[in-house]
């Protein structure tokens, strides 16, 4: 797992699975959103803004990951 995803994963992390996913939604939902090149989950927890297509990929790069 790559070590940005982890540290999202555990900065959000909650006993209650539904939380916790409630709680890594809300957090990329709040990100900024524009209009850029960032093309990478990496990149976006990095920026914290990205337009919806980003938002997404990340998303899916966290789900998959728990």
């Amino acid at each position: 797992m790559d070590k940005t995803i982890k540290d999202f994963i555990e900065r959000n992390y909650s006993d209650n699975d539904i939380q916790l996913r409630i709680n890594i939604f809300n957090e990329v939902r709040d990100y900024t959103y524009q209009i850029n090149d960032v093309n990478t989950p990496d990149r976006l927890l990095v920026c914290k803004e990205g337009y919806c297509v980003s938002k997404h990929r990340l998303l899916k790069s966290i789900y998959e990951e728990l």
